[in-house]
């Protein structure tokens, strides 16, 4: 597959696109557990969501207002530590894009309610 086919492919309208939140983490298989929390079958789930989220962004706003590096710099006032520049980091930035990127307005809480 070529870049440009590539392009074109994440232009065009997903499956996933529209979904509120509760519905895209019930599509990678997440749930609501007993104690009322959000939870996923493994890591591969939690990160097929965020690719979903940034792939359907992408095509709804291309542009971000902060660099890979302030992100983790917020994550580090939050979190007290400087996520890695491996794996992890790189999921940081994924998911934090993600939230940014959100075209639904509808808070956080009230879109995971809908979570089986």
């Amino acid at each position: 597959m070529t870049d440009e086919t590539m392009k074109d492919a994440e232009r065009a309208e997903s499956s996933t696109a529209g979904m509120t939140l509760g519905e895209r983490i019930a599509h990678v298989g997440g749930r609501t557990n007993a104690a009322g929390y959000i939870e996923f079958g493994s890591v591969m789930a939690v990160n097929a969501l965020i690719q979903q989220v940034l792939r359907d962004a992408r095509v709804a706003s291309p542009q971000s207002a902060l660099s890979d590096e302030q992100i983790k710099q917020v994550w580090k006032r939050a979190n007290g530590t400087h996520p890695d520049n491996g794996q992890f980091g790189q999921m940081v930035v994924d998911f934090a894009r993600a939230l940014l990127n959100q075209a639904s307005t509808e808070r956080m809480s009230d879109a995971a309610s809908d979570v089986p």
